[in-house]
C-alpha cells in the first residue's frame, strides 16, 4: 500500500496554511502511484487534493482543469476548485489541485469485480465522452511516442552500475522486452495508419469510479485525458460481462472498433506500470509502499502479456 512521509504531508500542511486554507483535520488516502492523495476537512468545505510530481502529468494540469469546468454540468464530473485563486498550485517537485471530496463507494481495482449495474452506466458515460468536442488550444493529442525502450534500457544499466533489483529474474527482463518489441512493431503500424480519435478519460478503473450514497456515479482522476483512439478507453471496460458494444455504439454512432488498438493499450498500461514501478524499486522510498507491493503490480502486468 502507498505510504507518504510525515516530512511531506508536514510541508504540505504548512504550505496550505500559507494560502490561506484553515485546515481542521488531513487524512491521507492511498489511492495510486501516480499521485499522493489526501482527504482535507477545513471551516467550510471537504477537499480531495492530489500532490502529482510526474511531469507528463502536471505540463496538462491547467488544460485539463479547463475541460473538467467545460464539462461541469455532467452529473458524472467533479469539478477543480481554485485554491487561493489557482486550480493549481506549485508545490515542491510537481502541483497541487483539489476538487470536492465524494462520499460513496470506490468500485474494486479489478474490473471484473465491479458491479455489472455500475459498468453498465460507465459504459454510456464513456460513449458520451467519446462524442465531447475539445476546443482546447493545445489539448494532449496521442503521437504514439512511447518511450518504453529507452526508459527500460536505462533500469538495466542502472543495474549493472549497481542499483540492483533482486525481485526481478532474468525471466522477467526477457519478458519486458519481448513487450516492448510488440509495442514498436504495433506502434510503427499506428503511425504509418492513423486511427481516427475522440477526447478520452485514459483511466477507467475501479480506483476511479464512485457510486455516490444518492445511487449516481462519479468518474474521478482526468489527469490521463487526451485525444487518443476510442480502444484508448474501451480497454479497461471490454472484458466485463456487462459491457454492451451495441450501446456504445448507438450513444456515439461509432461502428467499428480495432481489437488491436484494444490490445496496444492493454500493452502501454502494462509497460507503463513495469517502467514505474521498476525504478521505485531501484530508488526505494518507505512511502512507495512495501517492495512486495510494488513488485506485485509488477508481476501483474507481466501476466496480463
Amino acid at each position: 500500500m502507498q505510504k507518504v512521509s510525515q516530512t511531506l504531508e508536514n510541508e504540505l500542511r504548512e504550505y496550505l496554511k500559507g494560502l490561506s486554507l484553515d485546515i481542521l483535520q488531513m487524512n491521507f488516502v492511498p489511492l495510486g502511484e501516480e499521485s499522493y492523495c489526501w482527504k482535507v476537512e477545513t471551516k467550510t468545505e471537504t477537499l480531495f487534493l492530489k500532490y502529482c510530481t510526474q511531469e507528463r502529468i502536471s505540463r496538462n494540469l491547467s488544460k485539463i482543469n479547463s475541460l473538467l469546468f467545460s464539462l461541469s454540468n455532467y452529473d458524472f464530473i467533479v469539478p477543480p476548485i481554485p485554491i487561493n485563486g489557482k486550480t493549481e498550485q506549485p508545490f515542491k517537485e510537481g502541483y497541487i489541485y483539489a476538487s470536492n471530496f465524494i462520499e460513496g463507494k470506490v468500485q474494486p481495482m479489478s474490473t471484473l469485480e465491479i458491479p455489472s449495474r455500475v459498468i453498465s452506466r460507465i459504459n454510456a458515460i464513456m460513449a458520451q465522452i467519446h462524442t465531447f468536442k475539445v476546443d482546447i488550444e493545445g489539448f494532449s493529442k496521442e503521437n504514439f511516442n512511447y518511450n518504453f525502450r529507452e526508459e527500460y534500457t536505462k533500469i538495466l544499466n542502472d543495474i549493472d552500475k549497481g542499483k540492483e533489483i533482486p525481485e526481478l529474474t532474468s525471466k522477467d527482463v526477457k519478458k519486458v522486452d519481448a513487450m516492448i518489441v510488440k509495442l514498436e512493431k504495433m506502434t510503427a503500424n499506428f503511425v504509418k495508419n492513423s486511427p481516427s480519435m475522440v477526447l478520452t478519460h485514459g483511466d477507467i478503473t475501479g480506483g476511479n469510479i464512485v457510486e455516490t450514497k444518492e445511487g449516481g456515479i462519479k468518474l474521478l482522476d482526468w489527469d490521463e485525458a487526451k485525444i487518443a483512439p476510442k480502444e484508448r478507453d474501451i480497454n479497461f471496460i471490454n472484458d466485463h460481462p456487462a459491457f454492451e458494444m451495441e450501446v456504445y455504439k448507438k450513444i456515439t454512432g461509432i461502428r467499428d472498433i480495432d481489437q488491436n488498438l484494444t490490445e496496444y493499450y492493454g500493452l502501454v498500461w502494462s509497460l507503463e506500470s513495469i517502467i514505474e514501478n521498476s525504478k521505485k524499486l531501484q530508488y526505494y522510498k518507505e512511502e512507495y509502499g512495501t517492495r512486495e507491493y510494488l513488485m506485485e503490480d509488477i508481476i501483474d502486468s507481466l501476466n496480463s502479456f
